[in-house]
This record gives C-alpha cells, structure tokens and sequence, in this order.
C-alpha cells in the first residue's frame, strides 16, 4: 500500500528567503509497506529555491497514487525505476521522493546496502559544517567559538551587505582559532565587475571557497566568475537552474559543486553523472533543503557514497527546527551513516504520528 502524509515543522527563528519569511517548513512523508516492508521517503519543495509548490507535489502524488503503487508492487530494477520515475511528471521534489523511496525498496527486496545496490564504496563518517547567519562582530565570534567547542572545523558564513568588515571579523577569528576554515557565501548579491575587489578582501584567510557570489543570467558567465575570482567558486541555486548534467562539464579546478538532491529531481540519472565526473567527487558537496529527518538521512547517505571524501557537508540542518518527526537526533559534528542492508533510514514506527496528517 502506498500513502502520502503532510508535515509542519516549526523553525526555532523565522526562516526567511527572497519569498518571503516562514514560521513552518512543509512537507510531505511517502509510505509503502506490505507484509515484508514498511519503507518511508521524502518529498518538500522548499519555498523560494524549488520550482515546485506543495500543492502541485500533493496533485501529482494524488494523481499518480495507482500508478506508483502498481510500480511498487511489482519486481522492478535499477533501470526500470530510472525509467519508471522518469516518464512521471518533471516535478523536482516528487521524482526525488518515487526515486529515493524505490531505490529502499530495491535494497530491501535484494537484502543490500544503498552502497552495495549501486556498486560504490562508502565513507562511514562524514564531517559537516556549522552555518552562520548575518550578525555584528560579537555574534559571529560567539558563533564560532561555541561551533569550535562543539568540535566544528568548517564555518560557512553570509556576508551581508558589508563585506569588508566581516573579512575583519574572520581574520580575528582565524587568529583566534587556527585551524579553522571558512566558506563565504555572497548569496548571488555581489555585482559581476566587483568579483575581483570583493573576493581578494577574503583572499588572505582561510576559505575554501565563495559560494555563489552572482546571480548568473546565463551558464557561459561560470567561467566568468571562475577567472574573475581570488577565490575557488561553489555553485548552489545555479546548478537546478541550469542543470546539474550542464554545469558538471565545466570540470574546472576553481569550482565545487554543491548538490541539494531534492531540487534536482530523479536520483538514478544525477548518480551516472557523479559517476562520470568521478574525478571530481572530491568538489562534491551535499546539502539539505532543509527537510525532516526522513530526507536528512537519506541525503546523508547520498553524500557518503557519491560526496567528497575531504570536504564538510550541509547537513547540519536539524537545529533550523523547534522539533523534528522523530526524536531521534542527529550528531553535531559528525554524520555517522545508518548504512544497514535493506533497512529504511528511519522506521516510520518512529515518527510521532501527532506531527503526520494523513492525506491517503
């Protein structure tokens, strides 16, 4: 049987993007289960990053309900699935969901891990990364020696509207606390012909790399930027809004990609382009989209079979919320992998059902 649930999770502070300011994030938990299984998914368009709206997701899911539990029901393969999820509507967040949900459904029929289904190796503990919002000086510093205490080494840092001042601040920090390492993000608000000046105001600290910094209008201003730059480049929104497919044959040295799954649709096509770009999986980030539990662990897993091996990810996302749909917490400064063969990532038995409305 397959069934479709709502969430709202409260965030702890409002969440607030160029669509407006949220209280709640929404989103949606996928069910199937038989008397041999009961495996959970995730799908939750993010609101000002996903194409997608949570009505839209909820139609289709109501729409092709038959369809997916007739799919389900049915032995099915790698392939047939990447087919299968492919011919459903093009909607980010519902080809994730189907995807994901099948490819638990495949380890859990063949009695093997994610990793052993899709023929790659593993890493058993991933480092991940604080994040800081804008603040003034004191807020920032207080951030980062709180985050060191917790045992941190990566902080990824908004630069607000005076730039200048916040390379002051981190050149203290780094002072303060050697061994850390910065990503900036400019969060696309940096004019293209002052790339150069702002970046080098950076360009003496320790940064991985500045994410984001344009809001790019076409693909062919990558390499723009790329050349422009003190600093490596990240890209983030602009990889669903170009396609991860276009943007991962730059292959240059001066990029890192950063992956939010659930804005990039079907997962067995995105794994064939990792796979093909193998070379560069160590500029591989993976984030969340801010989802429950349910999608965190999930792309957790994502990001300790196909992620980089020596870089932090964006997984740290779990504080964001007043509570989760389960009480079940993740690590604050190490995301160990549930990596059990066939198992889901999290028991629905462990959601609490007062926080789930069921749709069907």
């Amino acid at each position: 049987m397959f069934s479709l649930y709502r969430y709202r999770l409260p965030f702890s502070e409002r969440f607030t993007t160029a669509a407006g300011s949220f209280e709640n994030r929404e989103g949606f938990i996928l069910r199937y289960r038989n008397s041999q299984c009961d495996l959970i998914g995730e799908s939750a368009p993010l609101t000002g990053f996903s194409s997608e709206n949570h009505k839209q997701v909820q139609t289709v899911y109501s729409n092709f309900r038959g369809s997916i539990e007739e799919f389900y029901s049915e032995p099915f393969t790698l392939d047939s699935l990447a087919h299968f999820t492919s011919a459903l509507p093009q909607i980010p967040s519902f080809q994730f969901g189907v995807s994901s949900l099948g490819l638990m459904l495949l380890c859990h029929r063949s009695n093997q891990s994610l990793s052993t289904l899709l023929n790659h190796s593993v890493q058993n503990q991933l480092e991940i990364n604080a994040v800081i919002g804008i603040g003034d000086r004191d807020y920032i510093l207080n951030r980062i020696s709180d985050g060191v205490d917790q045992g941190f080494r990566v902080f990824k840092i908004k630069t607000g509207n005076q730039p200048g001042e916040l390379a002051q601040i981190l050149n203290n920090a780094s002072s303060r606390f050697p061994g850390i390492q910065f990503r900036i993000d400019a969060n696309r608000s940096w004019p293209l012909e002052q790339i150069s000046i702002l970046s080098e105001l950076f360009a003496h600290l320790p940064v991985e790399y500045l994410e984001e910094p344009v809001r790019l209008t076409n693909i062919r201003q990558i390499t723009e930027i790329t050349e422009r730059s003190h600093l490596p480049i990240a890209l983030d929104e602009s990889i669903p809004k170009f396609g991860y497919a276009n943007v991962f044959r730059f292959e240059s040295e001066s990029l890192f990609y950063i992956l939010k799954p659930m804005l990039l649709g079907n997962l067995i096509p995105l794994f064939a382009t990792i796979s093909r770009y193998d070379h560069l999986v160590d500029r591989v980030i993976f984030t969340t989209a801010l989802e429950s539990i349910v999608g965190r662990r999930f792309i957790t897993l994502l990001a300790g079979i196909f992620g980089s091996r020596i870089s932090a990810h964006g997984l740290n996302t779990g504080d964001f919320f007043s509570y989760d749909l389960s009480k079940t917490s993740d690590d604050k400064n190490h995301a160990l992998l549930d990596n059990v063969s066939g198992q889901s990532i999290v028991p629905f038995n462990s959601l609490d059902p007062e926080r789930l409305e069921k749709l069907f």
